[in-house]
C-alpha cells in the first residue's frame, strides 16, 4: 500500500486492549475450519493471525471483511461464509450494513459482529483523525477508547518526528501517550502496565529537551511544576494519581497552542 500503511485491529480481553496488525485485509469472524465458536482475525488467504476469543454463537464463519482502500480509506463489507452477508449482521459506527453491503471509512471505525458480537476497531496504521465521534460511540468498550486515543497520540508523534525530528510536538504528544496510559491502566486495575508506562514517563523526562520543555509548560500551572511531577513519578501512591489529570489537561492545551493535534 502507498505509505506502507497496515491495517491495525484493537479488541478488548478482560479490559485490555489487544491489537493485531495486518496488511491489505482481513477477514474477522468464525474459521472457516472447524466448528469452534471463537472468532479469529485472519488474514487474506485466510490463515489465522489472532484469536478474539470466544464463544460467540452469532458470528458467522468470514463474518467480516476490513481492507485498506484508496484516499486513506478503510473498507468494512458484512461478508458471511460465501461473502453474501453474514446471518446476524455487522455493525459500523452503531449503524447496521445491509447484508452484504459495505462502508466506507475515513481511516478508523468501530465494528460490531452481531448485537451481541465482539466489538473492535479497526485503523490505519497512518491514520491521524479526531478520536471525538467515536470516543462517543456508546457501545464502544473504555479500552478500546483508551487504545484509539492513544493511537490516535502516536501516529501524530510519528508524523511530527518525520517533519521535526526531537521538536516540541514529539515530546508532548509522546508525554500525553504515557500520562493516558497510566490512567487508563490504573483505571482498570491493570497495575503492571500502569508501572510500565509510569517508567516511560519518567524516561521521557530524563532528556533535557523534555526537561526543558515541560518545565515551561507546567511552570505557573502544577503547583511545584516539573519537581512536584518527577517528585510523584518517583514516589508513586495517590499522590501521582492527584496529578496526573490536572498534566493531562495541561499537555492537551499545550499540543494544540502549538498545532500538534490535527484539526
Amino acid at each position: 500500500m502507498p505509505g506502507g500503511a497496515r491495517l491495525r485491529i484493537y479488541w478488548c480481553e478482560d479490559g485490555i486492549p489487544r491489537m493485531a496488525e495486518a496488511e491489505g485485509k482481513v477477514y474477522i469472524g468464525r474459521s472457516p475450519e472447524g466448528r469452534s465458536y471463537n472468532v479469529y482475525i485472519m488474514d487474506g488467504e485466510k490463515r489465522v493471525i489472532a484469536e478474539v476469543g470466544g464463544p460467540y454463537s452469532y458470528v458467522s464463519r468470514l463474518h467480516a471483511l476490513v481492507a485498506l482502500g484508496p484516499g486513506g480509506k478503510i473498507v468494512v463489507k458484512d461478508h458471511g461464509s460465501t461473502g453474501a452477508g453474514s446471518t446476524n449482521g455487522t455493525f459500523v459506527n452503531g449503524a447496521r450494513l445491509p447484508r452484504g453491503g459495505e462502508a466506507v471509512e475515513s481511516g478508523a471505525a468501530v465494528v460490531r459482529l452481531a448485537s451481541t458480537g465482539p466489538t473492535l476497531l479497526v485503523v490505519r496504521s497512518d491514520w491521524r483523525g479526531d478520536p471525538t465521534k467515536l470516543l462517543a460511540l456508546s457501545r464502544a468498550p473504555e479500552c478500546l477508547k483508551n487504545a484509539l486515543l492513544l493511537h490516535s497520540l502516536s501516529a501524530t508523534a510519528g508524523r511530527e518526528q518525520g517533519a521535526r525530528g526531537r521538536g516540541d510536538c514529539v515530546v508532548l504528544l509522546n508525554a500525553s501517550a504515557r500520562v493516558l496510559q497510566i490512567l487508563a491502566a490504573a483505571s482498570r486495575g491493570d497495575w503492571e502496565e500502569a508501572e510500565h508506562a509510569r517508567r516511560e514517563l519518567k524516561r521521557i523526562l530524563e532528556k533535557p529537551e523534555a526537561r526543558q520543555l515541560l518545565g515551561e509548560v507546567l511552570e505557573g500551572y502544577l503547583e511545584g511544576g516539573l519537581d512536584s511531577l518527577l517528585l510523584a513519578l518517583d514516589q508513586g501512591g495517590s499522590t501521582l494519581y492527584d496529578i496526573l489529570p490536572m498534566v493531562k489537561e495541561r499537555l492537551r492545551e499545550a499540543t494544540a497552542a502549538r498545532g500538534c493535534s490535527e484539526p
